[in-house]
């Protein structure tokens, strides 16, 4: 006999002190019974106590997203964390000031309290441009010193580009490109 979860086994306290950190929560069970809970935080600055909660329940740390609302070229407005606690999945999301989107975009380190979260940082950092506070090793991973951070912010993603939605768009920016280069020659 399986025994079938639900999102009440999610640690009580844990929740509650997440909720208060949040604007939003949700949580689902899919068919197979797994749990998953979403939280979104009412600051980027409430990031490292909500890891710190996280850390205190033996969460794992399994990925780090950075999402732009729209579109691959719209700026990075959210980066959601996602922990396994004891078999749910949560998801903490925190949203990037407006203000600060389209450049010096700032979230805190969780590297306090999850060592495995710097890889994940260093990498939005590098390839989105989202600036890292307090994260005690900042260099690149992957890029190039001479690619500019945040290049990604610029890309079509292949998948976009494979399914035809951004053939307009790709169509804009190459003739943008063309412009600027030859407003650049004239001068």
């Amino acid at each position: 006999m399986t025994t079938r979860k639900t999102n009440r086994d999610l640690d009580p306290d844990l929740r509650k002190a997440l909720w208060e950190l949040s604007s939003e929560e949700r949580e689902s069970l899919d068919a197979w019974g797994n749990g998953f809970y979403w939280a979104s935080l009412n600051s980027p600055e409430l990031l490292p106590a909500a890891a710190k909660l996280l850390a205190e329940t033996d969460a794992r740390l399994c990925m780090v997203t950075a999402l732009s609302r729209f579109s691959a070229t719209d700026p990075i407005v959210f980066v959601e964390y996602h922990f396994d606690v004891n078999g749910h999945t949560v998801t903490l999301i925190v949203h990037l000031n407006k203000e600060e989107t389209d450049q010096n975009a700032e979230i805190p380190t969780i590297t306090p309290w999850f060592r495995n979260a710097d890889w994940h940082e260093r990498e939005f950092s590098e390839l989105y441009g989202v600036k890292v506070k307090g994260n005690a090793n900042p260099k690149r991973l992957f890029l190039d010193s001479s690619i500019e951070e945040g290049v990604l912010k610029g890309l079509v993603p292949l998948t976009v580009m494979m399914n035809g939605a951004c053939t307009k768009d790709m169509w804009e920016r190459v003739m943008e490109a063309n412009q600027e280069k030859t407003a650049g020659e004239e001068a």
